[in-house]
């Protein structure tokens, strides 16, 4: 799993907690401390008031300089010795919204890899993106990926809508996509290839569906072809990228 996805932060963290910034402070002029009050303890024991430490000033991957006292975030955080730390730098700190810490305890709560998988499929059209994100990157990562009819519609729905937008969620749903890689995913995937509005965009879908059988890509893919230019030509170099006695064939 990546490491940056919500599923492997709770997994690994030693502590998930909601907690409020009592106070923002520089002890040091290299270094900022912020002083917080735990509100809701997800994983892991902390006390009730506790405190972080990093570099001072705004840098990447520092998550506490933007911090003020009031401010109320979930926080994944690991121990080094008897202190506390966060993870990945800013992306342990997550707005505390309702959908975000319902999707973080319903991660912590899973069993196993199955439960998992449907979770994460049930996420892949969340309407708050952080979710949808992160399920199709722990999704596309997933060891032994399976998912049920309805879950694949899920994907369908969510990848059409992402090569829609020209959003990057598109190399990810690609990705799970092509690992499934069936006859029903390929005609999910082929008219979105050759009707994709962007070159990256349809160079993902081809990518993925060159991962795909060959067999089954150059035999479903004359159902789609039609008319229009671009998207003959980009049937032809889909077919030139199959392995060349299956692109000779058809």
């Amino acid at each position: 799993f990546p490491y940056t996805t919500l599923f492997r932060s709770s997994q690994t963290a030693h502590v998930v907690v909601r907690a409020t910034v009592v106070s923002s402070t520089n002890p040091l002029p290299k270094w900022h401390r912020v002083t917080l009050q735990s509100d809701q303890v997800l994983k892991g024991q902390v006390g009730s008031q506790f405190s972080l430490t990093e570099p001072a000033g705004a840098c990447c991957g520092r998550g506490l300089f933007a911090l003020q006292a009031g401010d109320t975030r979930i926080l994944f955080l690991k121990r080094v010795g008897p202190m506390l730390h966060l993870m990945g730098g800013g992306r342990g700190v997550l707005p505390t919204t309702p959908d975000l810490v319902h999707a973080v305890q319903a991660l912590l709560a899973i069993d196993t890899s199955n439960d998992l998988a449907h979770l994460l499929a049930q996420n892949l059209n969340h309407v708050e993106p952080r979710i949808a994100d992160d399920a199709a990157l722990a999704l596309a990562a997933l060891p032994g990926l399976a998912l049920t009819a309805s879950e694949r519609a899920l994907l369908a729905q969510s990848l059409a809508a992402s090569v829609q937008r020209g959003s990057t969620r598109t190399a990810a749903l690609a990705d799970i996509a092509a690992r499934l890689g069936d006859a029903n995913v390929i005609d999910t995937v082929m008219p979105l290839y050759l009707q994709a509005k962007r070159t990256d965009q349809a160079s993902l879908l081809g990518k993925a569906l060159t991962r795909c059988s060959a067999e089954l890509v150059a035999e479903r893919l004359p159902v789609f072809v039609g008319t229009a230019r671009r998207s003959n030509l980009r049937a032809a170099h889909l077919l030139a990228d199959l392995p060349s006695e299956i692109g000779r064939a058809h």
